[in-house]
């Protein structure tokens, strides 16, 4: 059976790992490549074809601090790029705004430790849902979510409630200020509640507010097929 191997490290986007990419192939290449099922993958800032070559030739090996034989790849893995294809269904906003984000250059490869306490090239260190460390670009909603990792989500469980609910009123206002994820409770005149004190109507206004987008907000070069004159659901199942 093949097997897919997709070796990325630490300046990796998306999930990563705390390791450099390179060092630990020193060691791992030959147990690797004596696997003859295994298709090996390159990953971690590569974005064009400049800086694939040298994986895919093996020359990434042959120059320093390595200098050794070569150690080629068998493809490349392609993650940022992508999302910005023109193909690619991200929409207009983000597109633009994954060009504009800088990145950390090759040269400075080590730089993107320092995601983990500040900001690198644009890009931190935050905890996913998984539990594992994820790059994300430093906006508004990124930094938020850096701020709830330390504050509430690394306390023990027995502790976490107690300091969520201790701070709920601010974190409501942070939420509706910089996150992308708003908090849901809402009255009809725009006052802050939770779900049990809504009417019905309140519930039904509110859900439609946050998943039905109105014409005047759609970006006229992405049409969507279940557009109608008044509008559209976010996704065809929330109707």
């Amino acid at each position: 059976m093949p097997v897919i191997l997709q070796w990325t490290g630490g300046r990796a986007g998306g999930h990563h790992s705390f390791e450099d990419m390179h060092q630990p192939l020193m060691t791992a290449y030959g147990e690797m490549r004596s696997c003859p099922n295994v298709v090996l993958v390159a990953g971690s800032g590569i974005g064009d074809a400049k800086s694939a070559l040298p994986y895919i030739t093996g020359e990434w090996s042959v120059k320093g601090p390595y200098f050794a034989a070569r150690m080629p790849f068998d493809a490349v893995l392609l993650g940022s790029r992508m999302m910005v294809a023109t193909e690619a269904a991200t929409s207009p906003e983000v597109k633009d705004l994954l060009v504009r984000t800088p990145g950390v250059k090759q040269a400075d490869e080590k730089k993107w430790e320092q995601s983990y306490d500040g900001i690198a090239g644009g890009v931190l260190t935050v905890k996913s849902e998984l539990g594992e460390p994820i790059h994300k670009i430093a906006n508004r909603g990124m930094m938020l979510w850096r701020e709830m990792d330390r504050r509430f989500f690394s306390l023990p469980p027995a502790d976490r409630s107690p300091a969520i609910l201790a701070a709920k009123r601010e974190i409501i206002e942070r939420l509706n200020r910089d996150f992308q994820k708003v908090y849901f409770g809402q009255h009809e005149d725009g006052s802050v509640c939770d779900v049990e004190e809504m009417t019905y109507h309140e519930v039904i206004q509110r859900y439609t507010q946050l998943c039905f987008v109105l014409p005047s907000a759609e970006h006229p070069d992405a049409p969507h097929e279940d557009s109608t004159e008044f509008g559209r659901w976010l996704d065809p199942t929330y109707r």
